[in-house]
């Protein structure tokens, strides 16, 4: 029984040594509107992000909206390459149209399971141009203080795929999940893991033998 205790507890820290995370979950900020097509709203939400480290397989990822207001309003996640000033190539991943009606603010997450590229920077944007929104839904972001995430920042589109951005000086309620690309050969950290658990494993036997 110490046996499989002993291996499930090995294969649980090589795992976790090549886990790590982007978030800016439990800020407070104020509510950014608005997410839509109706006048004045900005049409797409983005949040841009560097990819760093040994840990570039993005398992997903998810954003913080806003109660909507005079709802339900369409929204599609994205994820792009960010070119410094706009986003580049197609679309690394795409959801599905989803209608979303919020009457507190909700995290919505998303499964994309791709590889990204160490020191690379993206974007993660909703987008609610083209698919199905009248001029009155809205939606938003809690926007908070741009020191929360050093690796990018907030932007907003008035007009969707038009390339004008603009930020407000600040990051959103956003979270990246991230792990070691199943392919990768292991990291220091995690190889010595594994010596200190075959160690301990060969000690039981040797005790037990005993």
């Amino acid at each position: 029984m110490k046996k499989y205790i002993l291996l499930s507890l090995l294969t649980l820290m090589v795992t976790t040594a090549n886990a790590s995370v982007i978030s800016t979950l439990g800020s407070s900020g104020y509510d950014f509107r608005c997410l839509g097509v109706s006048s004045s709203c900005g049409q797409t939400f983005g949040q841009t992000f560097t990819v760093t480290g040994t840990d570039t397989h993005l398992d997903d990822f998810g954003f913080v909206l806003s109660s909507v207001r005079n709802g339900p309003l369409n929204v599609q996640f994205n994820l792009f390459s960010w070119g410094g000033s706009n986003v580049s190539g197609t679309a690394l991943y795409q959801s599905s149209v989803l209608s979303i009606n919020n009457s507190v603010d909700q995290l919505h997450t998303f499964i994309t399971n791709i590889d990204l590229v160490n020191g690379n920077q993206y974007i993660a944007l909703i987008d609610t141009s083209g698919i199905g929104n009248t001029t009155s839904p809205t939606s938003g972001f809690t926007s908070i203080n741009d020191n929360a995430y050093l690796g990018g920042t907030f932007l907003w589109e008035r007009n969707s795929g038009d390339g004008n951005w603009n930020t407000n000086g600040g990051d959103s309620l956003f979270i990246a999940n991230f792990r070691a690309p199943t392919n990768s050969v292991p990291e220091p950290a995690s190889i010595a893991l594994l010596g200190l658990g075959l160690a301990g494993l060969g000690f039981y036997r040797k005790k037990k033998k005993a």
